[in-house]
């Protein structure tokens, strides 16, 4: 009987503060997780140019909200991803340095087609 009155008087007022660092600690796992998750997000897989970096503010400055945020956020993405399969090919998502780098290889291909369309018409005469 005393063992148990002794546990119960210590459980009693330390139940609170077990209750809060279990739930503290399963955020932060939680936090983790989903951080990392935003972090191996190819470019393509998120809107905007500044995505990322939009994210990676929320998850600093609103912690705790920020990977419920994130997850569903991701869960409407693929969601979005698989409808937009079943219509057809999804136009593509891509960064602005990516489209940058199509716009600079296009060029390219034009000098190059105009360079051979010079030589060949030099040849002709």
């Amino acid at each position: 009987m005393h063992f148990a009155s002794a546990l119960a008087f210590f459980f009693s007022d330390l139940a609170p503060f077990l209750v809060m660092v279990v739930l503290m600690l399963l955020l932060a796992i939680l936090w983790v997780f989903q951080f990392v998750a935003l972090m191996s997000l190819e470019d393509e897989e998120l809107p905007g140019e500044h995505a990322r970096i939009g994210w990676v503010a929320a998850f600093l400055v609103l912690w705790p909200v920020a990977p419920f945020a994130f997850m569903l956020w991701r869960y409407r993405a693929a969601v979005a991803r698989t409808d937009r399969k079943s219509e057809g090919p999804p136009p593509p998502l891509s960064s602005r340095r990516r489209s940058i780098q199509r716009r600079a290889a296009r060029r390219a291909q034009e000098e190059a087609e105009e360079a051979a369309g010079e030589g060949a018409g030099e040849g002709a005469s």
